[in-house]
């Protein structure tokens, strides 16, 4: 990665969390640090995305048949 863990897991953390980029850099990361850890989170966004998968019930048949797991009624 090019960077210790526990430095990345530290910006990762405030990235995450919403922090702006001038306050991680106030705690004393470089701004190459920063970028390689955002550069890892937006590359792998995808995996964070839950599949489609099928309804299974007797009233799904033409309509919300596929539908995301996150699915409230």
């Amino acid at each position: 990665m090019g960077l210790r863990y526990l430095r990345a897991d530290v910006i990762l953390e405030h990235y995450l969390k919403g922090y702006s980029d001038q306050y991680i850099l106030g705690l004393g990361f470089t701004e190459e640090e920063l970028r390689r850890v955002k550069a890892r989170v937006n590359r792998t966004h995808w995996k964070r995305a839950l599949p489609t998968v099928a309804l299974l019930s007797s009233t799904a048949i033409g309509e919300f048949y596929l539908r995301p797991l996150d699915y409230r009624v």
